[in-house]
Protein backbone atom coordinates (compact mmCIF):
# COMPACT_ATOMS: atom_id res chain seq x y z
CA UNK A 1 0.00 0.00 0.00
CA UNK A 2 1.32 3.42 -0.92
CA UNK A 3 2.02 6.14 1.65
CA UNK A 4 -0.81 8.30 0.30
CA UNK A 5 -3.24 5.39 0.58
CA UNK A 6 -2.24 4.81 4.21
CA UNK A 7 -2.71 8.51 4.99
CA UNK A 8 -6.13 8.51 3.39
CA UNK A 9 -7.12 5.46 5.42
CA UNK A 10 -6.02 7.04 8.70
CA UNK A 11 -7.93 10.30 8.07
CA UNK A 12 -11.36 8.84 8.95
CA UNK A 13 -9.87 7.45 12.17
CA UNK A 14 -8.59 10.90 13.16
CA UNK A 15 -11.96 12.45 12.37
CA UNK A 16 -13.74 9.81 14.42
CA UNK A 17 -11.43 10.53 17.36
CA UNK A 18 -12.25 14.25 17.10
CA UNK A 19 -15.96 13.39 17.02
CA UNK A 20 -15.52 11.38 20.22
CA UNK A 21 -14.14 14.43 22.05
CA UNK A 22 -17.43 16.37 22.37
CA UNK A 23 -19.19 13.14 23.30
CA UNK A 24 -16.63 12.56 26.05
CA UNK A 25 -17.06 16.12 27.29
CA UNK A 26 -20.84 15.67 27.27
CA UNK A 27 -20.51 12.39 29.17
CA UNK A 28 -18.28 14.07 31.78
CA UNK A 29 -20.81 16.89 32.15
CA UNK A 30 -23.66 14.40 32.65
CA UNK A 31 -21.67 12.53 35.31
CA UNK A 32 -20.76 15.82 37.03
CA UNK A 33 -24.37 17.01 37.05
CA UNK A 34 -25.64 13.67 38.31
CA UNK A 35 -22.99 12.99 40.93
CA UNK A 36 -21.72 16.50 41.65
CA UNK A 37 -24.22 17.63 44.31
CA UNK A 38 -23.73 14.43 46.33
CA UNK A 39 -19.94 14.71 46.06
CA UNK A 40 -20.01 18.40 47.05
CA UNK A 41 -22.16 17.58 50.06
CA UNK A 42 -19.83 14.76 51.11
CA UNK A 43 -16.61 16.75 50.55
CA UNK A 44 -17.42 20.47 50.79
CA UNK A 45 -13.96 21.58 51.91
CA UNK A 46 -12.25 19.63 49.12
CA UNK A 47 -14.45 21.28 46.48
CA UNK A 48 -14.13 24.76 48.00
CA UNK A 49 -10.35 24.56 48.21
CA UNK A 50 -10.07 23.16 44.69
CA UNK A 51 -12.25 25.93 43.22
CA UNK A 52 -10.25 28.59 45.08
CA UNK A 53 -6.99 27.12 43.76
CA UNK A 54 -8.27 27.06 40.16
CA UNK A 55 -9.62 30.61 40.49
CA UNK A 56 -6.19 31.85 41.61
CA UNK A 57 -4.49 29.96 38.79
CA UNK A 58 -6.70 30.91 35.82
CA UNK A 59 -8.64 33.93 37.09
CA UNK A 60 -12.28 34.38 38.15
CA UNK A 61 -13.93 34.58 34.71
CA UNK A 62 -13.25 31.00 33.50
CA UNK A 63 -14.37 29.63 36.87
CA UNK A 64 -17.50 31.78 36.77
CA UNK A 65 -18.37 30.42 33.33
CA UNK A 66 -17.91 26.80 34.42
CA UNK A 67 -19.93 27.35 37.62
CA UNK A 68 -22.75 29.03 35.71
CA UNK A 69 -22.98 26.23 33.13
CA UNK A 70 -22.78 23.54 35.81
CA UNK A 71 -25.50 25.00 38.07
CA UNK A 72 -27.83 25.70 35.15
CA UNK A 73 -27.50 22.08 34.02
CA UNK A 74 -28.14 20.84 37.57
CA UNK A 75 -31.28 23.00 37.71
CA UNK A 76 -32.41 21.65 34.33
CA UNK A 77 -31.99 18.07 35.54
CA UNK A 78 -33.82 18.82 38.80
CA UNK A 79 -36.83 20.29 36.98
CA UNK A 80 -36.91 17.43 34.47
CA UNK A 81 -36.76 14.85 37.27
CA UNK A 82 -39.59 16.62 39.09
CA UNK A 83 -41.80 16.54 35.99
CA UNK A 84 -41.10 12.84 35.45
CA UNK A 85 -41.11 11.53 39.04
CA UNK A 86 -42.59 14.25 41.24
CA UNK A 87 -39.36 14.29 43.24
CA UNK A 88 -36.94 17.21 43.64
CA UNK A 89 -33.57 17.48 45.39
CA UNK A 90 -33.48 16.19 48.96
CA UNK A 91 -34.40 18.86 51.49
CA UNK A 92 -35.33 18.05 55.06
CA UNK A 93 -35.51 20.03 58.29
CA UNK A 94 -33.85 18.40 61.28
CA UNK A 95 -36.48 19.67 63.73
CA UNK A 96 -39.59 18.90 61.73
CA UNK A 97 -42.46 21.27 60.96
CA UNK A 98 -45.67 19.26 60.68
CA UNK A 99 -49.31 20.03 60.29
CA UNK A 100 -51.95 17.40 59.66
CA UNK A 101 -53.03 17.75 56.05
CA UNK A 102 -56.68 17.36 55.00
CA UNK A 103 -57.44 13.88 53.62
CA UNK A 104 -57.46 15.14 50.02
CA UNK A 105 -54.11 16.94 50.40
CA UNK A 106 -51.02 14.86 49.83
CA UNK A 107 -47.54 15.86 50.98
CA UNK A 108 -45.70 17.90 48.37
CA UNK A 109 -43.21 15.70 46.49
CA UNK A 110 -39.57 16.48 47.19
CA UNK A 111 -40.25 17.97 50.65
CA UNK A 112 -40.14 15.68 53.67
CA UNK A 113 -41.63 17.22 56.82
CA UNK A 114 -41.55 13.73 58.45
CA UNK A 115 -42.23 12.77 62.11
CA UNK A 116 -44.85 14.61 64.10
CA UNK A 117 -43.86 17.41 66.45
CA UNK A 118 -45.74 19.88 68.61
CA UNK A 119 -47.55 22.24 66.24
CA UNK A 120 -47.41 25.99 66.66
CA UNK A 121 -50.30 27.57 68.56
CA UNK A 122 -53.21 28.34 66.29
CA UNK A 123 -53.67 31.97 65.35
CA UNK A 124 -57.03 33.58 64.82
CA UNK A 125 -57.34 35.50 61.60
CA UNK A 126 -53.69 35.10 60.58
CA UNK A 127 -52.16 38.06 58.86
CA UNK A 128 -51.69 37.48 55.14
CA UNK A 129 -47.99 38.31 55.19
CA UNK A 130 -47.51 36.53 51.92
CA UNK A 131 -50.76 37.47 50.26
CA UNK A 132 -48.77 39.32 47.65
CA UNK A 133 -48.17 36.34 45.38
CA UNK A 134 -45.15 37.74 43.59
CA UNK A 135 -42.34 40.17 44.00
CA UNK A 136 -43.47 43.60 42.90
CA UNK A 137 -40.59 46.02 42.58
CA UNK A 138 -41.55 49.61 43.29
CA UNK A 139 -38.96 52.27 42.67
CA UNK A 140 -38.61 54.98 45.33
CA UNK A 141 -39.90 58.39 44.22
CA UNK A 142 -37.27 60.42 42.42
CA UNK A 143 -35.34 62.70 44.71
CA UNK A 144 -36.78 61.12 47.87
CA UNK A 145 -34.50 61.41 50.89
CA UNK A 146 -35.15 59.40 54.01
CA UNK A 147 -34.13 60.63 57.44
CA UNK A 148 -31.18 58.73 58.90
CA UNK A 149 -31.73 57.28 62.35
CA UNK A 150 -28.84 58.05 64.70
CA UNK A 151 -29.32 54.61 66.27
CA UNK A 152 -31.78 51.74 65.98
CA UNK A 153 -35.04 51.91 67.85
CA UNK A 154 -34.86 50.41 71.32
CA UNK A 155 -35.27 46.67 71.54
CA UNK A 156 -39.00 45.95 71.45
CA UNK A 157 -40.64 44.91 74.68
CA UNK A 158 -41.52 41.21 74.80
CA UNK A 159 -44.89 40.66 73.17
CA UNK A 160 -47.42 38.07 74.35
CA UNK A 161 -46.13 34.54 73.95
CA UNK A 162 -46.43 33.14 70.47
CA UNK A 163 -44.82 33.04 67.04
CA UNK A 164 -45.11 35.50 64.16
CA UNK A 165 -48.31 35.35 62.15
CA UNK A 166 -48.81 32.29 59.97
CA UNK A 167 -47.68 32.71 56.37
CA UNK A 168 -49.94 32.49 53.36
CA UNK A 169 -48.68 30.14 50.62
CA UNK A 170 -47.13 31.70 47.53
CA UNK A 171 -47.82 28.76 45.20
CA UNK A 172 -51.47 28.62 44.17
CA UNK A 173 -51.85 24.85 44.64
CA UNK A 174 -52.09 25.35 48.42
CA UNK A 175 -49.76 24.75 51.32
CA UNK A 176 -47.73 21.60 51.81
CA UNK A 177 -48.15 20.03 55.27
CA UNK A 178 -46.58 22.39 57.78
CA UNK A 179 -45.83 25.12 55.24
CA UNK A 180 -46.14 28.58 56.76
CA UNK A 181 -46.92 27.27 60.26
CA UNK A 182 -44.40 28.44 62.86
CA UNK A 183 -43.17 25.83 65.30
CA UNK A 184 -40.77 26.21 68.26
CA UNK A 185 -37.17 25.43 67.31
CA UNK A 186 -35.36 23.50 70.03
CA UNK A 187 -32.07 24.98 71.24
CA UNK A 188 -29.81 25.05 74.28
CA UNK A 189 -30.24 28.71 75.31
CA UNK A 190 -34.05 28.58 75.51
CA UNK A 191 -35.15 29.20 79.13
CA UNK A 192 -37.70 26.48 80.01
CA UNK A 193 -39.85 28.99 81.89
CA UNK A 194 -40.23 31.39 78.92
CA UNK A 195 -42.05 31.25 75.61
CA UNK A 196 -39.87 30.10 72.68
CA UNK A 197 -37.29 32.56 71.34
CA UNK A 198 -36.78 30.71 68.04
CA UNK A 199 -39.51 29.58 65.65
CA UNK A 200 -39.16 27.81 62.32
CA UNK A 201 -41.22 27.06 59.25
CA UNK A 202 -40.72 26.77 55.49
CA UNK A 203 -42.29 28.23 52.38
CA UNK A 204 -42.14 27.38 48.66
CA UNK A 205 -41.57 30.63 46.73
CA UNK A 206 -41.29 29.43 43.10
CA UNK A 207 -44.28 28.09 41.13
CA UNK A 208 -41.93 26.89 38.39
CA UNK A 209 -39.97 24.85 40.97
CA UNK A 210 -42.50 23.52 43.50
CA UNK A 211 -39.75 21.37 45.02
CA UNK A 212 -37.74 24.45 46.09
CA UNK A 213 -38.33 25.20 49.77
CA UNK A 214 -36.92 27.96 51.95
CA UNK A 215 -36.35 27.31 55.66
CA UNK A 216 -37.26 30.32 57.79
CA UNK A 217 -36.17 30.96 61.39
CA UNK A 218 -37.72 33.80 63.40
CA UNK A 219 -35.55 34.99 66.32
CA UNK A 220 -37.02 37.17 69.07
CA UNK A 221 -34.72 40.21 69.35
CA UNK A 222 -36.50 41.44 72.49
CA UNK A 223 -34.84 38.62 74.42
CA UNK A 224 -31.66 37.93 72.50
CA UNK A 225 -28.34 39.50 71.54
CA UNK A 226 -26.79 39.35 68.04
CA UNK A 227 -23.01 38.99 67.69
CA UNK A 228 -20.73 39.15 64.62
CA UNK A 229 -17.41 37.29 64.39
CA UNK A 230 -14.60 37.85 61.88
CA UNK A 231 -13.39 34.55 60.43
CA UNK A 232 -9.88 33.25 60.99
CA UNK A 233 -9.10 34.23 57.36
CA UNK A 234 -12.11 36.12 55.96
CA UNK A 235 -12.79 38.83 55.17
CA UNK A 236 -9.22 39.43 54.05
CA UNK A 237 -8.34 42.93 55.26
CA UNK A 238 -6.68 45.48 52.99
CA UNK A 239 -4.30 46.61 54.35
CA UNK A 240 -3.83 43.51 56.54
CA UNK A 241 -4.77 43.91 60.21
CA UNK A 242 -2.73 42.49 63.07
CA UNK A 243 -5.64 41.99 65.48
CA UNK A 244 -6.34 38.46 66.63
CA UNK A 245 -8.92 36.57 64.58
CA UNK A 246 -9.99 33.42 66.43
CA UNK A 247 -12.99 32.85 64.13
CA UNK A 248 -14.89 30.96 66.83
CA UNK A 249 -17.66 31.41 69.39
CA UNK A 250 -15.79 32.24 72.63
CA UNK A 251 -15.50 29.31 75.03
CA UNK A 252 -17.17 31.23 77.87
CA UNK A 253 -20.21 31.70 75.59
CA UNK A 254 -20.15 28.01 74.69
CA UNK A 255 -20.34 27.11 78.40
CA UNK A 256 -22.79 29.87 79.38
CA UNK A 257 -25.97 27.93 78.67
CA UNK A 258 -27.25 30.95 76.74
CA UNK A 259 -26.10 30.10 73.20
CA UNK A 260 -29.10 30.01 70.86
CA UNK A 261 -27.95 29.80 67.23
CA UNK A 262 -25.21 30.63 64.73
CA UNK A 263 -25.25 31.11 60.96
CA UNK A 264 -23.20 32.08 57.91
CA UNK A 265 -22.10 35.61 57.03
CA UNK A 266 -21.49 37.00 53.54
CA UNK A 267 -19.14 36.75 50.57
CA UNK A 268 -15.38 36.44 50.73
CA UNK A 269 -13.53 39.74 50.41
CA UNK A 270 -12.46 39.03 46.83
CA UNK A 271 -16.11 38.74 45.79
CA UNK A 272 -17.21 42.33 46.31
CA UNK A 273 -15.02 43.74 49.09
CA UNK A 274 -18.13 44.45 51.15
CA UNK A 275 -17.47 46.26 54.42
CA UNK A 276 -17.22 44.70 57.87
CA UNK A 277 -16.42 45.93 61.37
CA UNK A 278 -16.28 44.07 64.71
CA UNK A 279 -15.43 45.52 68.12
CA UNK A 280 -14.22 48.75 66.56
CA UNK A 281 -11.91 47.00 64.06
CA UNK A 282 -12.75 47.87 60.44
CA UNK A 283 -11.72 44.82 58.41
CA UNK A 284 -13.03 46.30 55.16
CA UNK A 285 -14.39 49.85 54.69
CA UNK A 286 -18.14 50.28 54.10
CA UNK A 287 -19.62 50.83 50.63
CA UNK A 288 -22.37 53.40 50.19
CA UNK A 289 -25.81 51.94 49.53
CA UNK A 290 -24.95 48.32 50.30
CA UNK A 291 -27.20 46.14 52.44
CA UNK A 292 -25.88 46.21 56.02
CA UNK A 293 -26.65 44.38 59.24
CA UNK A 294 -25.56 46.61 62.14
CA UNK A 295 -25.47 46.10 65.92
CA UNK A 296 -25.09 49.13 68.18
CA UNK A 297 -23.36 49.40 71.56
CA UNK A 298 -26.60 48.49 73.37
CA UNK A 299 -27.14 45.39 71.25
CA UNK A 300 -29.93 46.80 69.09
CA UNK A 301 -30.09 45.42 65.55
CA UNK A 302 -30.73 47.37 62.34
CA UNK A 303 -30.74 46.13 58.73
CA UNK A 304 -30.75 48.65 55.89
CA UNK A 305 -28.71 50.39 53.20
CA UNK A 306 -25.51 52.06 54.35
CA UNK A 307 -25.98 55.83 54.22
CA UNK A 308 -29.80 55.62 53.98
CA UNK A 309 -31.21 53.23 56.56
CA UNK A 310 -27.95 52.79 58.45
CA UNK A 311 -26.25 55.98 59.62
CA UNK A 312 -22.45 55.79 59.15
CA UNK A 313 -22.10 57.87 62.33
CA UNK A 314 -24.25 55.59 64.47
CA UNK A 315 -22.87 54.07 67.70
CA UNK A 316 -22.08 50.76 66.05
CA UNK A 317 -20.33 47.89 67.76
CA UNK A 318 -20.32 45.74 64.60
CA UNK A 319 -21.67 45.71 61.04
CA UNK A 320 -21.51 43.49 57.97
CA UNK A 321 -22.37 44.37 54.35
CA UNK A 322 -23.22 42.08 51.44
CA UNK A 323 -24.77 43.12 48.07
CA UNK A 324 -27.41 45.84 47.67
CA UNK A 325 -30.52 45.46 49.87
CA UNK A 326 -33.16 42.98 48.76
CA UNK A 327 -35.96 44.85 50.54
CA UNK A 328 -35.72 48.40 51.85
CA UNK A 329 -38.44 49.98 54.03
CA UNK A 330 -40.95 47.45 52.73
CA UNK A 331 -40.10 48.04 49.05
CA UNK A 332 -38.42 45.32 46.98
CA UNK A 333 -35.25 46.56 45.31
CA UNK A 334 -36.07 46.96 41.57
CA UNK A 335 -32.67 45.45 40.76
CA UNK A 336 -33.83 42.13 42.23
CA UNK A 337 -35.73 41.72 38.95
CA UNK A 338 -34.24 44.31 36.59
CA UNK A 339 -30.62 43.34 37.15
CA UNK A 340 -31.06 39.79 38.36
CA UNK A 341 -28.84 38.60 35.50
CA UNK A 342 -25.78 40.38 36.86
CA UNK A 343 -23.10 38.91 39.11
CA UNK A 344 -23.85 41.45 41.86
CA UNK A 345 -26.06 38.80 43.50
CA UNK A 346 -23.65 35.89 43.40
CA UNK A 347 -20.03 37.03 42.91
CA UNK A 348 -19.37 34.64 40.02
CA UNK A 349 -23.03 33.68 39.48
CA UNK A 350 -25.83 35.98 38.45
CA UNK A 351 -29.08 36.31 40.33
CA UNK A 352 -31.11 34.15 37.95
CA UNK A 353 -29.05 31.01 38.63
CA UNK A 354 -30.96 28.69 40.97
CA UNK A 355 -28.59 27.61 43.73
CA UNK A 356 -28.36 27.49 47.51
CA UNK A 357 -28.87 31.04 48.83
CA UNK A 358 -29.35 32.63 52.22
CA UNK A 359 -30.49 35.99 53.56
CA UNK A 360 -31.97 37.71 56.58
CA UNK A 361 -34.23 40.60 57.47
CA UNK A 362 -36.15 42.32 60.25
CA UNK A 363 -39.87 42.88 60.73
CA UNK A 364 -41.31 46.43 60.92
CA UNK A 365 -41.75 46.31 64.71
CA UNK A 366 -38.11 45.30 65.16
CA UNK A 367 -39.04 42.24 67.20
CA UNK A 368 -38.15 39.47 64.78
CA UNK A 369 -34.90 38.76 62.95
CA UNK A 370 -35.70 36.32 60.13
CA UNK A 371 -33.07 34.01 58.60
CA UNK A 372 -33.85 32.29 55.29
CA UNK A 373 -31.99 29.59 53.36
CA UNK A 374 -32.73 26.95 50.77
CA UNK A 375 -31.75 25.26 47.53
CA UNK A 376 -32.84 25.96 43.93
CA UNK A 377 -33.31 29.68 44.65
CA UNK A 378 -32.78 32.72 42.47
CA UNK A 379 -32.30 36.10 44.12
CA UNK A 380 -35.93 36.85 43.24
CA UNK A 381 -37.40 33.75 44.92
CA UNK A 382 -35.19 34.27 48.00
CA UNK A 383 -36.62 37.79 48.19
CA UNK A 384 -40.17 36.47 47.80
CA UNK A 385 -39.65 34.11 50.73
CA UNK A 386 -38.36 36.91 52.97
CA UNK A 387 -41.19 39.22 51.94
CA UNK A 388 -43.73 36.48 52.65
CA UNK A 389 -42.21 36.17 56.14
CA UNK A 390 -43.13 39.80 56.80
CA UNK A 391 -39.72 41.50 56.78
CA UNK A 392 -39.47 45.12 55.66
CA UNK A 393 -35.65 45.29 55.40
CA UNK A 394 -33.60 42.38 54.08
CA UNK A 395 -30.22 41.51 52.61
CA UNK A 396 -28.68 38.49 50.92
CA UNK A 397 -25.97 36.58 52.78
CA UNK A 398 -23.78 33.86 51.26
CA UNK A 399 -24.61 31.58 48.29
CA UNK A 400 -23.57 28.13 47.02
CA UNK A 401 -24.01 24.78 48.76
CA UNK A 402 -20.76 24.94 50.75
CA UNK A 403 -21.60 28.10 52.68
CA UNK A 404 -25.27 28.02 53.80
CA UNK A 405 -25.06 26.99 57.44
CA UNK A 406 -27.46 27.56 60.35
CA UNK A 407 -27.15 25.70 63.64
CA UNK A 408 -28.90 25.54 66.97
CA UNK A 409 -27.14 23.89 69.91
CA UNK A 410 -27.69 21.01 72.31
CA UNK A 411 -26.15 20.51 75.76
CA UNK A 412 -24.46 17.31 74.58
CA UNK A 413 -20.65 17.50 75.09
CA UNK A 414 -18.52 16.09 72.28
CA UNK A 415 -14.84 15.27 71.72
CA UNK A 416 -12.95 17.63 69.46
CA UNK A 417 -12.77 16.06 65.96
CA UNK A 418 -9.30 14.68 65.10
CA UNK A 419 -7.87 15.83 68.43
CA UNK A 420 -5.05 13.90 70.08
CA UNK A 421 -5.45 15.82 73.36
CA UNK A 422 -8.90 14.39 74.18
CA UNK A 423 -10.31 17.91 74.46
CA UNK A 424 -14.09 18.10 74.82
CA UNK A 425 -16.41 20.73 73.41
CA UNK A 426 -19.19 21.67 75.87
CA UNK A 427 -22.03 21.70 73.31
CA UNK A 428 -23.03 20.21 69.96
CA UNK A 429 -24.14 22.10 66.85
CA UNK A 430 -27.35 20.87 65.19
CA UNK A 431 -28.08 21.76 61.54
CA UNK A 432 -31.30 23.49 60.60
CA UNK A 433 -31.48 21.56 57.30
CA UNK A 434 -29.95 18.10 57.03
CA UNK A 435 -28.44 18.87 53.63
CA UNK A 436 -26.53 21.89 54.94
CA UNK A 437 -22.75 21.58 55.18
CA UNK A 438 -20.74 21.55 58.39
CA UNK A 439 -20.49 19.17 61.33
CA UNK A 440 -21.36 19.05 65.01
CA UNK A 441 -18.34 21.25 65.86
CA UNK A 442 -19.39 24.06 63.48
CA UNK A 443 -18.62 27.53 64.95
CA UNK A 444 -17.18 25.87 68.10
CA UNK A 445 -13.72 25.51 66.53
CA UNK A 446 -11.87 28.12 64.42
CA UNK A 447 -13.69 28.79 61.13
CA UNK A 448 -12.20 30.64 58.14
CA UNK A 449 -15.33 32.66 57.27
CA UNK A 450 -17.19 35.35 59.22
CA UNK A 451 -20.47 34.45 60.90
CA UNK A 452 -23.24 35.58 63.26
CA UNK A 453 -24.31 34.03 66.53
CA UNK A 454 -27.19 34.70 68.92
CA UNK A 455 -27.36 34.49 72.73
CA UNK A 456 -30.17 34.75 75.23
CA UNK A 457 -30.69 38.11 76.94
CA UNK A 458 -33.10 38.67 79.81
CA UNK A 459 -35.93 41.07 78.83
CA UNK A 460 -35.21 43.04 82.01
Amino acid sequence: MSHSSASNASAPKRRSRWLLLPLAVLACLIVAVAAGPAFIQAHPDVITNAVDWVREAVGPQPVALVESVYYREVDLVDRLRYRMTGQGPEWQLNDKVVRAAPPAQAAQPGIHPAPAATPAPAKTQPKAAGADRGVHAIAAPSGTKRALPTAPAANPQPAPAGPPDALQPIIADGAAPGEGMWQPLTTLGQPPSESPLLWQTFIRPDPSRPFAAVALVAMDLSRSQLHLVAGAKEPVANPPRTEARPGVIPRDVQTSGQLLAAWNGGFKAVNGHYGMMTDGVVWLPPIEGMGTAAVDNNGHVLIGAWGRGVDPKGPWQAWRQNNPPLIENGVVNPDVIKQANTIRWGAALDGTVSIWRSGMGTTPDGRWLIYAAGNSLSVQTLTEALKAAGVNNAMQLDVNMSFERFDTFSAQPQPVPKSSTHETLPVTAVKLIKQMQGNSAQWLLPYDRDFFYLTYRSPS
